[in-house]
């Protein structure tokens, strides 16, 4: 598979391009970011991991390739960061 914008990334295809290829990734909150964000030409969003699921997701933005994971600016400080996670 190419890098382009025509492009459904699967994990196949960026390993392909390790080395090859520098995705463009970022951090969307919103359907609305989602779709401008892949209308941009980024390959990778990062994700809440509420969105994984929604279908409304992969209609909006069918070419990227979605992460989930948090926020790490809304989780606070070290202590709330690190709370329970290594204890």
């Amino acid at each position: 598979m190419t890098f382009g914008p025509s492009s459904r990334h699967t994990v196949a295809s960026l390993r392909a391009g390790r080395g090859k290829h520098v995705c463009a990734m970022l951090r969307v909150g919103t359907l609305d970011e989602a779709a401008a964000v892949e209308a941009a030409g980024a390959e990778l969003l990062s994700v809440p991991p509420i969105m994984i699921p929604d279908p409304g997701a992969r209609d909006v933005a069918p070419r990227a390739f979605a992460l989930p994971g948090d926020n790490f600016c809304e989780i606070g400080g070290p202590d709330d960061f690190l709370g329970g996670r290594c204890r």
